[in-house]
Order: C-alpha cells, then structure tokens, then sequence
C-alpha cells in the first residue's frame, strides 16, 4: 500500500507540475491557457514534466545518500 501510495504521490505531482509550467508559460507570451487536445501537444508541458522527474529523481538520490551515510555512522 506505501508504494502504491508514493506512486500515485509521484504522478499528481508530475502533472501538477506540468500544468503550473504550461501556466505560467502561456501567460507569459499571451497564449491562451486551455483544456483541450493541445495542452498535451504543448513543450511547455512537456517541459514540466521533465522538471517535476529531475525534481523526484534528485529527492531519490539525496533520500539514498542520506540514509546510506546514516546507517554508516551508527
């Protein structure tokens, strides 16, 4: 049930992620933010998506290496 958890955690933060970049994207050069077929056709979401994985595959990282160098240390 954890992993399910963090699963599903992981993927309402990448299109979290996506949707606030394409926001924030399409604001700042006046193109019109809306629900249809071509948000998904988007770079600017796409870039979101990429962003929101580096941000998850750099927690996993430093989560790894923190609790490595702690179990060292006891």
């Amino acid at each position: 049930m954890h992993l399910l958890l963090h699963a599903g955690m992981m993927i309402v933060l990448i299109i979290a992620c996506a949707l606030v970049t394409l926001r924030f994207f399409s604001w700042q050069i006046g193109f019109p933010f809306v629900w249809s077929k071509n948000m998904w056709r988007s770079r600017y979401f796409w870039l979101g998506i990429a962003v929101a994985l580096v941000f998850l595959w750099s927690d996993y990282r430093f989560e790894r290496y923190f609790s490595l160098a702690a179990k060292n240390i006891l």
